[in-house]
């Protein structure tokens, strides 16, 4: 910790390179805690010198000897950063194979409880499964509000808050009024207000503005896929303000490219029941139908249900 402090990496490496060797012919209870903070640095030292991908088959071998030991804070340590690895560099398939495997064992520490969680939100995000997301990203941010650091929780938020606009809502407001995390948030906070207004094209300029930054947070991939929920934002606000309007006018509202792309995605919409509407190809108009009263639907039982399952 003090090399680590006094950045000197390096030397920290050598030293802990000479500390794992030694702490391995141990077979003592006692030292689980030691075994478990010797293999979090070694994970630490080598990912600051861009080499942890190249520790993950010492971590597997470490692994195994942990389960052998019934040393449950050095397995849960490990899977963390087995599972970081994976994540920094996109192998999300290994990664899911991963879990399957080895999954955290119940009696370790809530920070190890929440980095795991929020590794498998990433996972389940990549791979569009949005509710598991939303449900592991949640519990990772309860349990890290106590226990992890600041910038632990603000990576949390941040994947939140995405994985809530990618399943079609919108993140609540009180999200971005903390004063600790609000600067960080500020990016994110302008991209819930273009994805609400539905103008496709001021979307993409903001991605475009902040790609260094969401890049960095490794969100930038799964940003990208709310062009679609901008485009149905856009369409429920038009479907709601207009009883006709022609799809030119659709087209310069959303952004789009050409009529017949924006005829190809309200199609699209209607068959979907984004919106309630009808296209008249002849005269080239969007024309809304009549609104029922929602609540002689199965709308509200939907939602109600719905939000029992969650």
């Amino acid at each position: 910790m003090k090399l680590i402090d006094e950045k000197k990496i390096k030397l920290a490496k050598e030293f802990i390179d000479f500390a794992r060797p030694k702490i391995d012919l141990e077979n003592s209870r006692t030292l689980d805690h030691f075994f478990a903070k010797i293999y979090y640095y070694s994970g630490f030292i080598y990912e600051r010198l861009g080499q942890l991908n190249e520790f993950v088959p010492e971590f597997l071998t470490a692994y195994r000897s942990a389960c052998h030991r019934n040393d449950e804070q050095t397995q849960a340590t490990i899977i963390n950063y087995i599972l970081r690895s994976y994540v920094k560099d996109q192998l999300y398939t290994q990664a899911a194979n991963f879990i399957e495997i080895c999954s955290l064992p119940e009696n370790v520490s809530p920070n190890q409880q929440a980095r795991n969680l929020y590794y498998e939100a990433k996972i389940q995000a990549v791979q569009m499964n949005y509710p598991e997301a939303q449900s592991h990203v949640i519990q990772a941010i309860r349990k890290a509000s106590e226990y992890v650091g600041k910038a632990f929780r603000v990576q949390a938020i941040k994947l939140r808050i995405i994985v809530t606009l990618l399943m079609g809502e919108i993140p609540d407001r009180n999200m971005f009024s903390d004063p600790e995390t609000k600067a960080e948030l500020h990016p994110y906070f302008i991209i819930v207000q273009k994805v609400r207004e539905g103008n496709i094209e001021e979307f993409m300029k903001v991605c475009s503005e902040y790609e260094d930054l969401f890049k960095k947070n490794d969100n930038y991939n799964l940003l990208i896929r709310l062009r679609h929920n901008v485009i149905k934002f856009g369409l429920r606000k038009i479907n709601a303000s207009y009883s006709r309007i022609s799809l030119a006018d659709v087209k310069q509202k959303l952004g789009l490219e050409s009529v017949k792309e924006t005829e190809s995605i309200i199609s699209k919409a209607i068959r979907d029941k984004v919106i309630n509407a009808i296209i008249d190809r002849e005269a080239s108009i969007l024309q809304t139908k009549e609104v029922t009263d929602m609540y002689s639907s199965d709308q509200p039982q939907i939602q109600l249900d719905k939000r029992i399952r969650f």
